[in-house]
């Protein structure tokens, strides 16, 4: 039995989902710690090299800023903008700045454990961090001019069959941590471009609490009506580009930090305050 491709869902493949699991092996190579000498060495890249034009990047796709199909994903707009290379303006808070280093470190942490766990297992688990998809390496990525890179793939072997899965790192605070049952609704949509290009019938994610170090995990199976909604807007947002054209304006609160608010003009919310008072107004009218 093996679940490493999309199309192995159509099989029955259950017996195979309890090895879909990186918790219990991470806290047991830090149990070992405790008995044996290892060293552990985490390469950390800190900062942004910047980002390539005339392609989607998938971390935008994933964002919770625009809805296709009732499916949470990028602005289209946003993608738009950013597809075409227009001049983007603002820039990163330092407060801001040291957040996603601390993501940026606690990613390198992790993956550095399961490069370590891979090691160790005799050839029985596979890891393969910062997988990286782009259109000149992936045949799904040309099609659609997609480029990024998940967190890991891993590949586990058993004597019941061999299980393919990808690995996304979701480093939140205390707060979103304790809300957080289920994967996000946009990290999925993430999440279904990587397994889409990369052929991933499974996805992990891995939630990190930045203030107690906790850790939960939860399973993703390809979900194709995402893909098909995913599709429609690249399609969209490639057929706006290509015809001079604007996509529609998408609004949401994310719109006072974007980077193409100056050109996209978004409307102003009204404050909760605002409205209130305005009910008030045609209220005592």
């Amino acid at each position: 039995m093996n679940l490493t491709r999309i199309s192995d869902l159509q099989h029955p493949y259950k017996p195979l989902l309890k090895e879909v699991t990186l918790i219990p092996r991470i806290d047991a190579l830090l149990e070992d710690m405790n008995t044996e000498k290892m060293s552990i060495k985490a390469d950390i890249q800190l900062g942004d090299s910047g980002r390539r034009t005339h392609v989607f990047h998938a971390s935008m796709i994933g964002e919770k800023s625009g809805k296709q199909d009732d499916f949470p994903m990028g602005c289209q707009r946003k993608l738009f903008y950013s597809y075409t290379g227009a001049p983007s303006e603002g820039a990163v808070d330092p407060k801001l700045r040291r957040i996603f280093d601390t993501g940026t470190a606690v990613h390198s942490q992790l993956q550095a454990y399961l490069s370590l766990i891979a090691q160790r297992s005799e050839g029985e688990i596979e890891f393969t961090p910062e997988a990286g998809v782009n259109p000149k390496n992936n045949a799904v990525a040309d099609k659609y001019d997609i480029s990024g890179h998940t967190d890991g793939i891993v590949q586990v072997t058993t004597p019941q069959g061999v299980v393919r899965f990808g690995l996304e790192i979701k480093t939140i605070n205390d707060a979103g941590y304790k809300t957080t049952n289920s994967p996000h609704g946009h990290h999925l949509t993430q999440a279904t471009v990587y397994q889409a290009c990369f052929d991933l019938p499974l996805f992990l994610f891995l939630y990190y609490n930045k203030n107690d170090s906790k850790m939960s995990e939860f399973i993703h199976v390809f979900d194709p009506r995402r893909w098909d909604a995913i599709q429609r807007r690249l399609n969209n947002v490639r057929a706006a580009a290509m015809s001079d054209g604007v996509p529609d304006r998408e609004t949401s609160w994310q719109c006072a930090t974007c980077n193409w608010k100056g050109v996209c003009k978004p409307p102003k919310k009204m404050s909760h305050t605002a409205a209130a008072k305005m009910f008030q107004i045609k209220k005592g009218k």
